[in-house]
């Protein structure tokens, strides 16, 4: 069964002058992210020719002798690179990963990475690392302009622009993951998933589908839907913090990935995340309307991480910074 999220066509917000076009936008995309958690964008401005490229190498890549995929394997302590053995809740995943950062400023990484940050690692693949990068800063600008929308939308009473370069990504500083998620066919779909159940930890994600193979399904009372893919957009979902910062208006939607018996499944999902030191919690409300704790986004990302990386118990979750 289909889910009907909705598509949006957010060229208003890159380039129109037009206030109450941008408003109409904005309105749309917080009414998905209230009703839904998730959407489509259409007439992103992101280059698809830069999209194919960087699909063509991470393909390429993935379909490496596993040897060479592991010179670039990721560690406890360095969580870009390659990996072929991430759990969700505690389950390993039928899929592969590589992993790459924006690199942090100067200085700052070892005073605030958690331990875990580490350093972008490249195979020797011509072109990969330079279309992963255009690629990754593409994926910036894209999120970074949506975040500000979301804000908006909750009414707080600030101005968001200034909100996102000093309280989110001071210095330009920031936590973002660039991924890129390979689910090679599985001989028993019913024993496996691709990704188990769970919700985003970050601010938000943009997803790049394989146009090819519907497997990423969304929950929805009690059930899970497809959320097929469509030419030419991006899947946006609502993560942990952004639920924390509006309060639990918007929820971060629990989802999964469906393994497949007959097709490979490649996809590139971009995790907008904020700096090591930002502290998150509801905006806008007064304190005793507050529905989360404050959270420290790097011990927060440092024990997702070590829950993705190795078996650590419960996995940390939003839920347990509820009052």
């Amino acid at each position: 069964m289909v889910l009907s999220v909705p598509t949006i066509d957010i060229s208003a917000l890159r380039a129109s002058n037009d206030v109450s076009e941008k408003s109409k936008v904005i309105q749309q995309i917080g009414d998905a992210c209230e009703q839904w958690g998730f959407f489509y964008v259409v007439n992103h401005g992101v280059d698809l020719d830069l999209v194919e490229k960087a699909t063509t190498l991470g393909k390429l890549f993935f379909h490496m002798p596993k040897e060479i995929k592991d010179k670039v394997a990721r560690s406890e302590n360095n969580f870009q690179g390659f990996s072929d053995s991430e759990l969700t809740k505690q389950k390993v995943d039928w899929k592969q990963v590589f992993d790459f950062t924006p690199e942090l400023p100067g200085g700052s990484l070892a005073e605030s990475s958690m331990g875990v940050h580490g350093r972008n690692q490249w195979p020797d693949i011509p072109e990969f690392q330079d279309t992963m990068e255009k690629y990754l800063k593409s994926m910036q600008i894209l999120a970074k302009s949506l975040f500000c929308a979301v804000l908006e939308t909750l009414n707080a009473g600030m101005d968001c622009k200034n909100f996102i370069e000093s309280s989110c990504f001071p210095g330009n500083e920031e936590t973002s993951v660039c991924r890129l998620n390979f689910y090679p066919k599985c001989p028993d779909p019913a024993l496996h998933l691709g990704v188990g159940p769970h919700s985003d930890p970050a601010i938000l994600t943009v997803l790049l589908q394989d146009s090819a193979v519907c497997s990423l399904q969304v929950q929805r009372d009690g059930k899970f839907y497809d959320i097929p893919p469509v030419k030419d957009s991006f899947v946006i979902n609502i993560g942990d913090m952004m639920q924390a910062w509006s309060n639990g208006k918007y929820r971060g939607p629990v989802h999964q990935v469906l393994a497949n018996h007959d097709s490979d499944r490649f996809s590139l999902p971009y995790f907008l995340a904020p700096a090591y030191s930002c502290i998150v919690e509801p905006l806008g409300v007064k304190e005793e309307e507050k529905k989360y704790k404050k959270i420290h986004w790097g011990h927060f990302r440092k024990a997702r991480y070590e829950g993705d990386f190795a078996d650590r118990g419960e996995e940390i979750q939003v839920s347990h910074f509820e009052m």
